[in-house]
């Protein structure tokens, strides 16, 4: 049986330093937001049902750990992702 979109079928501690900032079209004020993992999310199925993925980061946005996957369902956001910066 497929998983369903949005399903998380793996995660990878994410190296300390990466952030994801989003920024609410409503209020435009930007957030940034560490980032605490990287997860594999499923997005969508080929003609065969098989799951197709993307890694995508996990967030802690408002005490709360979202996807992009996650957040999108709840508010349009606009979204980037930040690496470390150079040592």
């Amino acid at each position: 049986m497929p998983l369903a979109v949005g399903s998380i079928t793996a995660l990878a501690p994410a190296a300390p330093g990466w952030t994801v900032t989003v920024t609410s079209p409503s209020s435009g004020d930007p957030t940034t937001c560490p980032v605490i993992s990287w997860a594999s999310i499923v997005v969508g199925h080929d003609d065969y049902g098989r799951e197709r993925t993307e890694l995508q980061p996990a967030f802690v946005c408002g005490r709360e750990v979202f996807t992009h996957h996650e957040l999108a369902e709840i508010i349009e956001t606009v979204y980037s992702i930040n690496a470390p910066a150079a040592p």
